[in-house]
């Protein structure tokens, strides 16, 4: 951006938005928007402060239980060996409002075992129920699947709430290897094993468009 004159000595703001093919000065209408800060893929969640937050208690499905402890143990053990540190965790029963309001929150588990998911997971683009899961158009058996997400917290749309995730590289041979691996959402199959680039068998992936939706 560049107009005629005196260069500016960087004091100068202003914020414009497209619509419908066309620039305007103004910021955008209220509503979900992706912005710096809260855009994705889901490693962007650890830019800022976040919190863990572990199942209660056992999935409503077997495979999927099994799958989220290795995942999480997985997030543990992984975070500390690269990152040189525990990474922060809270039990569903002790997260606060004010942890709420101050962290971006990463949720283990289905509605059954975690509590926080039950809370947020009508304000998220996925259908969950017990026999189903609907992500991006495809749905598969809630037996064999698990969601992993970023989204805005339905509970503090300033912030992130990512489900069933943490960081998505798992190859540590070299730091060009430690880059992002999923985009915003991924279906996954629990009964396939993990691989380098993804923690089973990707069924579908995709970011959403500016406005937080499946594209």
């Amino acid at each position: 951006f560049a107009v005629p004159g005196a260069p500016t000595d960087r004091s100068f703001e202003a914020a414009f938005q497209r619509a419908a093919g066309k620039w305007r000065v103004g910021l955008p209408e209220a509503g979900l928007r992706k912005k710096p800060g809260l855009q994705g893929p889901i490693d962007d969640v650890f830019y800022d402060s976040f919190l863990m937050v572990p199942p209660s208690g056992p999935s409503a499905h077997t495979a999927v239980n099994a799958w989220v402890q290795h995942e999480l143990n997985w997030m543990r053990v992984n975070w500390r060996g690269q990152f040189r540190g525990d990474a922060p965790e809270k039990a569903a029963s002790d997260v606060t409002a004010e942890d709420i309001a101050e962290n971006h929150l990463i949720l283990w588990g289905d509605a059954v075992g975690n509590p926080l998911v039950a809370r947020v997971l009508a304000g998220l683009p996925i259908g969950w129920t017990k026999d189903e899961l609907t992500l991006a158009g495809s749905t598969r058996p809630a037996t064999t699947h698990v969601p992993v997400m970023i989204f805005p917290n339905p509970l503090n749309p300033e912030k992130y709430v990512v489900l069933n995730s943490g960081f998505t590289f798992r190859a540590h041979g070299s730091n060009a290897d430690q880059t992002p691996k999923l985009p915003d959402y991924a279906l996954i199959d629990v009964t396939l094993p993990p691989t380098p680039t993804a923690p089973g068998g990707v069924v579908t992936a995709g970011f959403f468009d500016e406005l937080w939706q499946v594209k």
